[in-house]
């Protein structure tokens, strides 16, 4: 028999002199473990969103090297567009390069031209000469820009230009100076 009047739901004891649980005591319990479960889902939802805000944004800075490389290396100008969610092809950017082109006459004149620069696990896909390259992880590019990196000698000039991705209620910034810096925040 029990010490206390109330009745117990289980007596988790081989002795028959030890109390059970509550229903109080057990919903109370199971309250409190979902509250800790709901907390830890929101914990990991915003946890996750940064994540893929993080690796968006790294893709992004990624690239705009790669163009500001290729306009050293090829001492050529060379041309990031990234296009906002409000472009016709959203949420992608595309490299363009300047190449000297001969008209019909025999003149020979410079011309930007899109060019495959992507990276190998980019999802590319080409559409009437150009190839567009989506921004990962289901962000979005709030505010695109066009970036011009321009070979002067042994120096190089950037068009500056500002891209906000966005994922979720995260955002971030990559911000490109006259002098080609990237800045993240």
């Amino acid at each position: 028999m029990s010490r206390h009047p109330r009745r117990r739901l289980f007596n988790l004891s081989l002795s028959h002199h030890s109390d059970g649980f509550t229903v109080v005591e057990l919903a109370t319990v199971i309250l409190i473990a979902g509250v800790l479960l709901g907390v830890a889902t929101l914990s990991f939802s915003q946890a996750s969103k940064g994540a893929r805000l993080s690796g968006a944004t790294r893709q992004v800075e990624e690239a705009i090297n790669r163009a500001k490389t290729s306009a050293r290396q090829e001492n050529v100008r060379t041309r990031i567009v990234i296009y906002s969610s409000a472009d016709p092809h959203p949420n992608t950017y595309e490299f363009f390069t300047n190449i000297l082109t001969k008209d019909s006459n025999g003149n020979y004149y410079w011309k930007m031209e899109p060019v495959d620069k992507s990276a190998g696990e980019e999802g590319v896909y080409r559409e009437g000469g150009h190839v567009y390259i989506p921004v990962a992880n289901g962000a979005v590019v709030e505010q695109g820009c066009t970036i011009d990196f321009q070979p002067v000698g042994t120096t190089l000039r950037a068009t500056p230009g500002t891209v906000v991705l966005k994922v979720g209620d995260r955002t971030s910034t990559i911000s490109v100076d006259e002098a080609g810096r990237i800045t993240v925040r």
